[in-house]
């Protein structure tokens, strides 16, 4: 039978020991708080949409960006689905792609146009699987991250536009670039081939129609070929 002396000497130990433990608990905890801080902090202020859902394609997170595009607070958003807050169309096809992404495992790089504020808009999504704290077991949701590229797609589609135009132009169109390596481009018309297309000049090429400079090559010599420096 124990001694009073052991049970205190026990007893002693055991609230140290608890005391230890208290300690790195609290200090776990402080930890994880300045971690959440730090990421509340970051998912606020990213010049970018960002969120996560849970396996069910409700939202466990929404920045200010995300929820005022969707003329929402970061709080009014957290707990729905897609298609409380969009089109059922546009929710459909975005929830089918993140469906893929948690049984797959696979993150998915999706452009989707979304109708927000009685105008289009072209978002570039990534979208990736959340696996659990330990690093094993099942997905526990998907996160996204997205940029507005509306602006981009218009020039881009300007772009083409422009190109279409010069390549189906009854008049030749040269593009002539100020330094010697660059690229020439000739229309059709000029003898040259796809604006989308321009193949680079070998390094001894000289400029095009000019008096002074040797005869233009084969692909510029049409007669019609109207010269633009660029």
């Amino acid at each position: 039978m124990p001694t009073v002396q052991q049970l205190e000497a026990e007893i002693a130990a055991l609230r140290a020991t608890n005391a230890a433990l208290q300690q790195a608990h609290e200090e776990q905890r402080r930890q994880l708080s300045r971690t959440a801080s730090l990421l509340r902090a970051l998912a606020e202020h990213a010049p970018m949409v960002l969120y996560a859902k849970d396996v069910d394609g409700r939202f466990t997170l929404s920045n200010r960006l995300h929820a005022t595009l969707l003329g929402r607070t970061p709080d009014q958003v957290v707990g729905k689905l897609e298609s409380d807050l969009l089109d059922a169309d546009v929710a459909a096809e975005i929830q089918a792609v993140m469906d893929r992404v948690v049984s797959t495992g696979t993150p998915s790089v999706s452009e989707f146009e979304i109708p927000i504020d009685d105008r289009e808009r072209v978002f570039l999504e990534h979208i990736f699987p959340l696996g659990p704290a330990d690093g094993g077991g099942n997905n526990i949701g998907i996160g996204g991250l997205a940029i507005d590229v509306t602006e981009r797609k218009r020039a881009e589609d300007a772009v083409r536009v422009f190109e279409a135009l010069v390549h189906h132009s009854p008049d030749g169109v040269l593009v002539r670039p100020n330094t010697p390596t660059a690229p020439m481009f000739c229309n059709p018309r000029c003898g040259g081939s796809s604006p989308s297309r321009p193949t680079p000049p070998p390094r001894t090429r000289r400029p095009c129609s000019s008096t002074s400079s040797p005869a233009p090559p084969s692909s510029c010599a049409s007669t019609a070929c109207a010269s633009t420096s660029s």
